[in-house]
């Protein structure tokens, strides 16, 4: 087994050992925000890459802060928390020119609304995400998308 492959397995127990329910993926995307950046990534989250109008099925609000309040006490990442605060949770990262890396919870994470995504690939996003590239939890997705033109 490589190390790649034993840090992604400790990644998802990691993740098994702190269930989180759609759109209270707090401490999950916590934990994705820095591994991405531990990579030099940048990292769009929060009310950056969410349409309040196309999130469904929310808990509520008391639901929702409660969850909140349990991953600040777990991770204790109130700045980045902050930002996800009423369930917007997620995130999605450049991960090379030509690809770009988004991870959701159930929920479709719209691509084209990070703040760097190609105006000329908006047309070639599909309405829902393809087939993962690989999964890391049930609930935690990651994909990648090509961006045309650009080399894929």
């Amino acid at each position: 087994m490589t190390a790649l492959e034993q840090e992604l397995i400790a990644l998802r127990r990691e993740f098994h050992r702190y269930p989180e329910s759609g759109w209270t993926e707090f401490r999950t995307t916590v934990r994705i925000i820095e591994e991405l950046e531990k990579l030099g990534l940048p990292v769009h989250y929060g009310k950056a890459i969410h349409e309040k109008e196309k999130m469904y099925g929310m808990p509520s609000a008391q639901q929702l802060e409660l969850c909140w309040q349990r991953a600040k006490e777990e991770c204790g990442r109130e700045d980045l928390l902050e930002a996800m605060r009423g369930g917007y949770t997620g995130c999605g990262s450049t991960v090379w020119p030509q690809r770009r890396i988004c991870w959701s919870q159930k929920a479709l994470l719209n691509p084209t609304s990070l703040p760097d995504f190609p105006a000329d690939a908006r047309a070639f996003c599909p309405a829902s995400p393809p087939a993962p590239a690989c999964a890391i939890t049930t609930t935690a997705v990651l994909w990648m998308i090509p961006i045309p033109g650009q080399g894929n």
